[in-house]
């Protein structure tokens, strides 16, 4: 499925349908490419031929990532790996940084905790205690409000990572959101409470690379 990955003080990864392997989902929709040349233009006036200064070619794109749950939601497993829990303290076997952040909820064996702190990516803090050894877990995460946070980060023209999990297994990093645009929460879905959420995103490392999302 597709991921967008953000820095905003804490690593957060933001999925539609996390702990979903593949599902049509899982995708990012409408995804528009917007090829642009940037640069003076001018008209000769004896003939009508057109011209234009080139700076840079601009490769930017629009999508849509769909079904953003506002509730709770099971991410199995996180990035994989095992759980023991110590009093307040969780220990991981794989770094659950991005799968899991501050507010969120972890669920061992029936028993669910509000993860409270970070210590490392291994390590997290517990708002209550419980005992567990290489357990399995369940993530609970709010895709909305990671969206939410995604909004405002771009707003300040900071950078995603945009992993499209198409079928070339496309990813680019560094996106910024296009000047002159504006990223778009909206629900959908009334009866679900579901939202979605609508980017425009250009490079700004200057290659003029197309930005492709392929799915079979």
């Amino acid at each position: 499925m597709a991921v967008l990955t953000f820095n905003d003080g804490e690593l957060v990864a933001l999925r539609n349908a996390p702990g979903l392997v593949s599902s049509a989902l899982g995708r990012l929709n409408g995804w528009t490419p917007l090829p642009d040349s940037i640069g003076p233009e001018a008209v000769a006036l004896a003939t009508g031929q057109a011209f234009r200064f080139r700076f840079r070619r601009q490769r930017a794109v629009a999508f849509t990532l769909g079904d953003l749950p506002s509730i709770r939601t099971a991410h199995i497993g996180g990035n994989g790996g095992t759980v023991s829990i110590a009093s307040t303290t969780a220990t991981f076997t794989v770094s659950q940084d991005g799968a899991l952040v501050l507010g969120d909820a972890l669920v061992v064996a029936g028993t669910t905790y509000t993860v409270t702190g970070r210590t490392s990516g291994t390590v997290w803090t517990l708002g209550s205690s419980g005992t567990a050894s290489g357990a399995a877990f369940t993530l609970l995460t709010v895709p909305l409000e990671r969206a939410a946070r995604l909004v405002a980060h771009l707003l300040e023209y900071n950078t995603v990572d945009v992993a499209t999990e198409d079928t070339l297994g496309n990813t680019y990093t560094g996106l910024q959101l296009l000047a002159g645009t504006r990223p778009e929460l909206r629900q959908d879905s009334a009866r679900t409470l579901r939202y979605s959420l609508s980017v425009t995103l250009a490079r700004i490392d200057g290659s003029a690379t197309p930005l492709v999302c392929r799915y079979s």
